[in-house]
């Protein structure tokens, strides 16, 4: 792990045998890669109120065994943050939701076909922030996080975005997610949590928040 124990003392973790690091980034998006996407979850989440505790219901669609979780999160900058995890069962998972109070939040996450050292994933939410979709990526490694590259202004895998791709070598998940974040929105969303970007301006008017 490449946090010292300082950090993640000073953010309420004493132990690191506990805790993953999570390093991504995240987009506003033009639409869903319906073409590259290999699994969807609907996820239910309960941000509770007054702290960094999320509460997560996520359950594959066309069945499978869901994930039930109570995860803390602490930043320690914008792309980089300390989480840990408990798993429950659905009784458990059934007394906290009846009883946590907080912001809750429907959405589909579209997992999309892997790429080496990324995982890539677009958020469709649901419900009252209907039209609102994000991309992510995360990263095994700072190293790989730095390596990120943002196409320039492009809005789809046309011809014109790619012009060196052809029917042999298809734009990867990783090259569509550039393109199609890249001139759509000047900076991204990374280190914010979900109800900080739940906005309609941001969903309706992304380019006024540069």
């Amino acid at each position: 792990m490449d946090i010292d124990q300082q950090t993640a003392f000073a953010l309420g973790f004493p132990k690191l045998d506990y805790v993953s690091v999570e390093r991504e980034r995240r987009w506003l998006c033009l639409g869903v890669p319906r073409e590259r996407i290999a699994r969807t979850e609907a996820i239910s989440d309960l941000y509770v109120t007054g702290g960094r505790l999320r509460l997560r219901e996520a359950r594959p669609i066309g069945g499978g065994v869901p994930r039930l979780r109570l995860t803390r999160k602490a930043d320690v900058n914008a792309h980089t943050r300390l989480i840990t995890s408990i798993y429950l069962t659905e009784e458990e998972f059934a007394v906290l939701a009846a009883s946590l109070p907080g912001a809750r939040i429907k959405k589909l996450r579209h997992r999309l076909q892997s790429v080496p050292g990324a995982v890539l994933a677009v958020d469709e939410f649901q419900g009252e922030h209907s039209g609102l979709i994000l991309a992510e990526a995360e990263f095994e490694t700072p190293e790989q996080m730095a390596r990120l590259i943002r196409v320039s202004a492009v809005a789809t895998l046309s011809s014109s975005a790619f012009p060196w791709k052809s029917a042999d070598r298809p734009a990867t998940s990783l090259e569509w997610l550039m393109a199609t974040v890249g001139g759509w929105t000047s900076r991204d969303l990374s280190g914010r949590m979900c109800p900080d970007i739940r906005s309609r301006n941001l969903r309706k008017h992304p380019r006024n928040h540069p």
